[in-house]
């Protein structure tokens, strides 16, 4: 890793490498809400969620073995050993998961499923090769490498699926079909840079090294398993009470927090975790006050972000989703508040990681899904399909408490009360201004109104902060 990691500069190139693939689901997004329809996007939804499900169950446990393992055998100098795992490991899955999808496309009567499931199959196998093979580049602090290339495959993958649609005549399964040839192409780049497989060790010694790499993900597959029902659970309850339609509508009104909220917690968790995996590594005894600082910064940064949203929600639902999609606009604030929620439960979750307390990070995130199951058997059949975002909100907090306690950070240890109060007084005082006097004397149109609001909410918040996000970026650029 490098020595040295400039926050501010890392900062700019994640930016980039995060804002544009989000743009072009800013773009995707009321294209093809306005072409098809929540039946079909639906069973997309469905189908995707699935193989996120079976990522969890198979190729994920590689990425994260990738992230916990390579400084380790780095260190060791062992890295052609790290490759050898990593390649065994991938082919294993790709026989097993070949397998069990073959299994599922012959069961599956509805041929557009059918189509939906065979290209998922490839999107699973090349979206997780991809995320696998970066992480090296990741790790190593090369932030501009790692960000153009991700930002090219975005690119590249949308440009495809305009071309698929629109010339070509193909629907929604266009979506799989452009990603699996934009992963293939853009994983070319890193290959170069990549650890060399030399020496190939012997089945025998290989094999207790491949073990150590699937117990750890054993462990960490059953977290997964749990965070995965706890985050989409609630849609196959919706399909089950609803139908398609609505489990159409509510994802795509959920997405819009994987273009917002999670798109600037994904920024902010690649900036620092080059330097937080090194802290966790190397100087574990010192990690709770650094974590905390961690969280006190994305506090101070997102949680204005987040309010803010929730003041635009409806006209960000008509500006990015077609008209059969906006009935459910006014879930979004609670859609915001939950993914800020998990975004901020992250620091607890990586310190229980790196000592090896995967048990509390399953049991936490099973119970958690259990909760969010159970209202939403009983709410969502009663009140609507809507009620779906409250219970995953209850569901997120409940998880938040859970984790930071059994993490032992302690939180208001290390928070100093008086940045509490002067957030809630900032952004108190700033709700009141923008709600009860520039939302009701502005008369402009939307556009220039939105922006007038938002330049005065975010500067007079920037004027109020400017001192204390200075005091993090120092602290960051010279841990």
């Amino acid at each position: 890793m490098n020595s040295k990691t400039n926050i501010t500069k890392d900062f700019y190139w994640y930016f980039i490498g995060t804002a544009l693939p989000m743009l072009v689901l800013f773009f995707r997004s009321p294209i093809y809400t306005r072409i098809f329809s929540p039946e079909l996007f639906g069973k997309y939804s469905l189908i995707y969620i699935a193989f996120t499900y079976i990522s969890a169950l198979s190729y994920q446990s590689i990425t994260n073995n990738a992230w916990r393992y390579y400084n380790k055998y780095k260190k060791l100098t062992q890295l052609n050993l790290y490759m050898q795992v990593i390649v065994s490991l991938y082919i294993l899955i790709v026989i097993t998961l070949f397998a069990g999808c073959s299994i599922w496309f012959m069961l599956t009567k509805d041929e557009m499923s059918r189509v939906l499931i065979f290209w998922g199959f490839f999107f699973a196998l090349t979206n997780e090769l991809f995320n696998t093979l970066n992480v090296p580049c990741r790790i190593e602090g090369y932030s501009k490498k790692y960000n153009l290339i991700n930002s090219g495959r975005a690119v590249f993958s949308f440009a495809l699926l305009l071309i698929l649609t629109f010339i070509f005549d193909y629907t929604i399964e266009a979506f799989f079909i452009s990603q699996v040839i934009a992963n293939l192409l853009f994983v070319i780049p890193v290959l170069g840079n990549l650890p060399r497989i030399n020496n190939r060790l012997k089945n025998s010694e290989l094999k207790a090294h491949i073990f150590r790499f699937i117990k750890y993900g054993s462990a960490n597959l059953l977290f997964n398993i749990g965070l995965f029902l706890l985050i989409s659970s609630d849609r196959f309850v919706i399909a089950f009470i609803w139908g398609n339609e609505k489990v159409g509508i509510y994802n795509q009104t959920y997405n819009i927090a994987q273009m917002t909220i999670v798109a600037v917690f994904t920024v902010f968790n690649s900036v620092i975790n080059p330097m937080l995996l090194e802290k966790l590594d190397t100087r574990p005894s010192t990690s709770n006050a650094f974590l905390v600082k961690l969280l006190t910064f994305s506090i101070v940064l997102f949680l204005p972000l987040t309010i803010l949203l929730t003041q635009f929600s409806k006209e960000i639902v008509y500006v990015l989703l077609g008209e059969d999609f906006r009935e459910a606009w006014n879930i979004l604030p609670y859609i915001f508040f939950s993914s800020l929620i998990y975004g901020i439960t992250y620091f607890s979750e990586v310190k229980l990681k790196f000592q090896n307390q995967l048990k509390i990070l399953f049991r936490a995130s099973l119970f958690c899904a259990l909760i969010n199951i159970s209202l939403n058997l009983i709410f969502v059949s009663k009140l609507g399909y809507k009620s779906a975002a409250y219970t995953t909100l209850i569901s997120y907090f409940i998880l938040m408490v859970i984790l930071y306690r059994k993490s032992e950070l302690k939180v208001f240890k290390h928070i100093d009360p008086k940045l509490i109060y002067k957030l809630i007084a900032v952004l108190g005082g700033l709700l009141l201004i923008d709600n009860y006097l520039l939302k009701a004397f502005l008369d402009f149109n939307i556009i220039i109104e939105a922006t007038i609001r938002i330049t005065i909410f975010l500067g007079i918040y920037a004027l109020f902060t400017v001192k204390e996000i200075r005091g993090f970026i120092k602290v960051f650029n010279g841990s």
